[in-house]
């Protein structure tokens, strides 16, 4: 009986010496665990902010690439398709209206018995010359402002000369009711056309370097530059819808004016 109670106790002892060992062993298994945790975590977002790096490096190094192959600046494709299409409508309407003075133009330049100034009926034919330069005069303020919108040097300096040609005809423009702004564009006083002389109506738009002339020459000239204009945007658009689309993002209100009536 006295061998027993030692037993036990010894018992007890060692199976709390193994408890303490175990716990011991836990926590250190613990401790280790989460260090090689926070190891491998910042190891792991080191690499992926490496990898990261690396990629974005090689992303924009194929942009560039890219860029460089098809001649295009920073900006992405569909930014220029749209650039293209906005200049595209914008010589779209430049020619309609460069066409439409030059056919005033030429209308008012006609001669012959079926011309506007080669008819007998003296009424009919100042009826047909007001009507003509009402005409004229809201074409060609259309065919100004959009060469003014463009902003382009070509197109200023159409504009110039056009400028240039209201200023040496001044006071005959005037004297038949048409005076020019601060920015080219005319202004038609409709009641002071009607009363004004037909002669003088004449003198202003028919016969050989009158202002009527020069203006629908170079309104030829601009719907021809304007049509070119307009093929090579539309290349451009496709060529580069082209890119857009295999390469992904990146390969790379206007003035209309009229005339003012002071009837």
């Amino acid at each position: 009986m006295s061998m027993i109670i030692p037993n036990r106790i010894h018992v007890s002892i060692t199976k709390a010496r193994m408890n303490r060992e175990a716990k011991a062993r836990v926590l250190s298994c613990k401790r280790s665990l989460a260090k090689s945790s926070s190891k491998t975590s910042r190891s792991s977002s080191t690499t992926g902010a490496k990898s990261s790096s690396t990629r974005l490096k090689n992303q924009s190094t194929a942009q560039r690439l890219i860029n460089n192959l098809f001649g295009q600046s920073s900006t992405t494709a569909a930014e220029q398709l749209a650039e293209n299409r906005t200049k595209q409508m914008l010589y779209t309407r430049m020619e309609t209206a460069a066409r439409m003075t030059a056919q005033c133009a030429d209308n008012l330049l006609k001669t012959g018995e079926d011309s506007i100034f080669g008819q007998d009926d003296e009424a009919q034919m100042k009826t047909e010359a007001v009507a003509e330069v009402k005409n004229f005069v809201n074409n060609y303020n259309l065919m100004l402002g959009r060469l003014n919108s463009s902003g382009e040097n070509t197109d200023t300096a159409y504009s110039k000369k056009l400028s240039a040609y209201v200023t040496g005809s001044a006071k005959a423009l005037e004297k038949i009711g048409i005076t020019a702004g601060s920015s080219g564009v005319l202004s038609l006083d409709e009641k002071k056309l009607k009363e004004a002389e037909t002669a003088d109506i004449k003198a202003v738009f028919h016969g050989k370097d009158s202002f009527g002339e020069k203006v629908g020459k170079q309104a030829e000239n601009i719907r021809d530059m304007a049509e070119e204009k307009v093929t090579a945007l539309e290349k451009n658009s496709y060529y580069g819808s082209t890119n857009y689309t295999r390469y992904g993002t990146s390969v790379t209100g206007y003035d209309t004016g009229s005339y003012h009536s002071k009837a």
